[in-house]
């Protein structure tokens, strides 16, 4: 049993109360260093991770690789990790399946450009301003409304 911050106790069981009455489940968590050349799990995204894998015995730990990241990516810019034991190593990247990569990379090319990211809210924003939407509604209504004439919808 792996000990968190209070904060972040709570914030996991709202995640996890919320995605339940949408029929969801907590399957990973997602990290992203502050430095481009970093692209190891630090000792929080470890512990959020392994907290998440107790409950989710297949979770998985998803890097943003910076160095990657840029308008219209050629490869996706993450490195999933998955669970073994106490370490979490790269999973093997013939059982990592992206559904669409071009439309994904179009989409991220997309939200990068219009700066999307100035517009997500974190849980840590959400209790300094309980008025901010953790969930993000409306930048995933945009997102719906991009994905829509891509795929070919209107």
């Amino acid at each position: 049993h792996l000990a968190l911050s209070v904060m972040l106790e709570v914030a996991l069981n709202q995640v996890d109360v919320w995605g339940a009455q949408a029929g969801l489940v907590v399957a990973g968590y997602y990290h992203a260093n502050a430095a481009l050349d970093d692209q190891s799990p630090g000792p929080l995204a470890l512990k959020i991770a392994g907290r998440i894998a107790e409950f989710f015995p297949d979770a998985v730990l998803i890097m943003l690789d910076n160095q990657k990241l840029v308008p219209q990516p050629h490869v996706p810019p993450v490195i999933v990790l998955e669970s073994h034991g106490l370490c979490w190593v790269p999973k093997d990247k013939n059982l990592v399946m992206w559904r669409d990569w071009e439309e994904s990379r179009q989409m991220v090319g997309a939200l990068l450009e219009g700066r999307a990211h100035q517009h997500l809210v974190d849980f840590d924003c959400h209790l300094d301003d309980i008025r901010e939407d953790w969930t993000n509604q409306k930048l995933n209504a945009q997102i719906t409304q991009w994905v829509g004439p891509t795929n070919g919808n209107t």
